[in-house]
């Protein structure tokens, strides 16, 4: 990979506006920032389990 290609790479940050780029980095930002999003809202599984365990 070019010198300059991986410096473009690793400028890369996620923006919303950006979510239907087609290049790889733009739709691995938007999945991960996706993951992240689900994790903070929806919490672990174990947080889960715990208030399962709480509601028995």
């Amino acid at each position: 990979m070019a010198k300059k290609k991986v410096e473009d790479v690793a400028e890369k940050i996620f923006d919303r506006n950006n979510q239907d780029k087609n290049d790889e980095a733009s739709k691995g930002l938007a999945e991960t920032h996706k993951q992240v999003s689900d994790t903070l809202s929806d919490g672990t599984i174990d947080q889960k389990e715990k208030q399962e365990d709480k509601e028995k």
